[in-house]
């Protein structure tokens, strides 16, 4: 009865996301900008995605649902482009949306339920020639063709729920979290094989392990999370070349994203309260700066992107995790420039088109 249950319910919320009303906004024209997907709140459907036109600061909060007529979903995980696409992991819905980069229009929804009805709980997604590489919860990881957009097969992980996903040297990373078995969390890396699609080696890193990031180097950086009490967040490194664990960064941190050779990680403090962004230098592995910008107009440190081409910084602002969320803008000397309005929870950003 509960997976009936579980069932019905998320028929519910893929119906509900997907209807369409005469006082649906219309359309938006698309030019350059920037990306916000914001999660929502779990089981209300409300997440979504916003564009920011950096050109003249105008934002709309309901994008997608501006070009598609519907909601994105209920809690969205992770985006990230491929060629054309952008490809958008909705957690609780159990979903893949793939959207056109050049209209923000979707191309495919792909449902990530299991033979018995059961929703496999997406969480992030990678991508290696012509295949994207979704992990789940219950220990799966689809395989995409990126070109007729239709899952072609599943591996599956020996760990426990897959949270995290890089490929590195034609390898597949996926780091088992254990998070829905706390307090007996996972601690271990599996790696695949793209040739074979066969898991080869699994790695143990620290406790907890989330997201991954691949290097330019051949190595592969692992945020492990710890249990957010007595055992403290870790970054672990993986050197592809071996799949041992070749050193940890003496630094905390809540979320690390890559950005060339420059690995940046985020924290937020949830008892000082305190956001702080680190960098660090993936071809010496030094840590550069614990504390690069002044984050004291955000609220609760939530994402971040950094503009390669122009230096500029885009932080997240969670807030209270409950009502809207901002993009704050820094230059290259950390100097705030403006800041966004956007959905609740905003955590993933992507420079590419948006709205004038």
């Amino acid at each position: 009865m509960k997976k009936q249950l579980h069932w019905i319910s998320l028929v519910l919320i893929i119906l509900v996301g997907n209807c369409t009303t005469k006082n649906d906004p219309a359309p938006v024209k698309v030019q350059e900008g920037l990306w916000v997907l914001h999660e929502g709140t779990f089981n209300l459907n409300n997440a979504g995605l916003s564009a920011i036109n950096l050109d003249s600061g105008k934002v709309v909060v309901d994008f997608f649902r501006r070009q598609n007529g519907r909601a994105l979903g209920d809690v969205a995980n992770d985006m990230k482009r491929y060629g054309g696409k952008v490809y958008i992991v909705v957690n609780n819905s159990s979903i893949l949306e793939i959207v056109d980069v050049a209209n923000g229009q979707s191309q495919a929804t792909i449902s990530m339920i299991n033979d018995g009805f059961e929703p496999r709980q997406p969480r992030q997604v990678a991508f290696d020639d012509g295949k994207a590489y979704v992990c789940s919860y219950d220990g799966s990881i689809a395989v995409i063709d990126t070109t007729s957009l239709k899952i072609v097969t599943y591996l599956n992980s020996s760990g426990q729920n897959p949270d995290g996903i890089a490929v590195q040297n034609g390898n597949l990373y996926v780091s088992n979290s254990g998070g829905l078995n706390y307090p007996d969390y996972d601690n271990t890396v599996s790696v695949f094989d793209l040739n074979t699609n066969k898991e080869i080696k699994k790695i143990t890193v620290g406790l907890n392990p989330g997201t991954l990031a691949a290097d330019p180097h051949g190595d592969v950086y692992v945020l492990c999370r710890g249990d957010y009490d007595q055992v403290p967040s870790s970054i672990k490194i993986i050197d592809a070349s071996s799949d041992e664990v070749k050193g940890s960064l003496l630094i905390t941190g809540s979320s690390i994203s890559l950005f060339g050779t420059t690995l940046y990680v985020s924290n937020y403090d949830f008892i000082t309260r305190k956001s702080t962004i680190a960098v660090v230098d993936v071809l010496t592995e030094d840590v550069i700066s614990h504390n690069l910008i002044d984050l004291s107009d955000v609220q609760t440190l939530y994402g971040l992107y950094v503009d390669e081409n122009d230096g500029q910084i885009f932080v997240t602002d969670a807030k209270d995790f409950t009502s809207q969320g901002k993009v704050f803008e820094y230059n290259l000397e950390g100097e705030l420039q403006r800041s966004f309005v956007v959905g609740v929870n905003p955590s993933k950003l992507l420079k590419i088109t948006t709205t004038r």
